[in-house]
């Protein structure tokens, strides 16, 4: 929403980005203090955040639409290369580079250890605390990055934008088969979630079956997900016994 102000204004596009990105890692970031600092859950504050920024966002504009975007805007968007959109591409570009990095990233595996047992992770000299902040920070800045280009898909941008997509990207994740509370998971099976989402979503419009069912289902995943990871978890620990 604010990068499409910023358009109205004709900031050149790589300056919004820029702007996304970074506005998106300083929301992060605060985040990550708040999680580190209180001890909170990390997924709670992300959440909590999000309500109080789309409230934050619908006072400022107040509720109202933002149109009459330039045409650079629209090409973002609409621009198609063997079929596909832009924002497409440049999304899987970003999830290929993110797995080379991930396999490749010494830091990445400090992620993965702290997700996974977080005393070990601090007997082997990891900072969870820096890993915590970090992870939240980069999150924050693919969020901004990413939320510029999904909106780049509409030519009027409501001041609500994005409501409800927090359902399906953890309804996607776990999916593709990670676990939520940590310490399992992989950038391709993400994008594999993403992809059979999308898929279900288009099939149920194609069905004609109401947009209502959607969101029920994506709870249900998420709540299968839950439920079977706690049961595997459950098995492990009698399995030690």
């Amino acid at each position: 929403m604010t990068s499409a102000q910023l358009a109205l204004h004709n900031v050149p596009l790589v300056l919004l980005f820029l702007w996304s990105i970074g506005l998106g890692a300083g929301l992060g970031a605060i985040n990550g203090l708040v999680t580190v600092l209180f001890k909170v859950p990390a997924m709670i504050v992300t959440l909590a955040a999000m309500a109080i920024w789309r409230g934050f966002i619908l006072w400022w504009t107040g509720g109202y639409w933002v149109t009459d975007l330039p045409d650079y805007w629209k090409a973002l968007g609409s621009t198609k290369i063997l079929n596909f959109t832009l924002p497409i591409w440049i999304a899987f570009s970003i999830g290929v580079l993110t797995i080379f990095l991930v396999r490749k990233i010494r830091f990445f595996r400090h992620v993965y250890a702290v997700g996974s047992n977080r005393k070990a992770a601090k007997l082997l000299g990891i900072s969870e605390g820096k890993v915590t902040f970090l992870v939240l920070t980069l999150n924050g800045a693919l969020a901004g990055f990413s939320a510029l280009l999904s909106a780049s898909r509409f030519f009027i941008i409501p001041s609500n934008i994005g409501t409800g997509l927090e359902l399906s990207a953890i309804a996607a994740t776990v999916i593709g088969g990670t676990n939520i509370m940590g310490g399992k998971g992989k950038i391709e099976g993400t994008i594999l979630g993403v992809l059979l989402m999308t898929t279900i979503s288009s099939s149920l419009v194609f069905l004609h079956i109401e947009s209502v069912w959607d969101n029920a289902f994506k709870g249900m995943i998420i709540l299968l997900a839950i439920i079977s990871d706690v049961l595997r978890a459950r098995r492990k620990s009698e399995a030690r016994l």
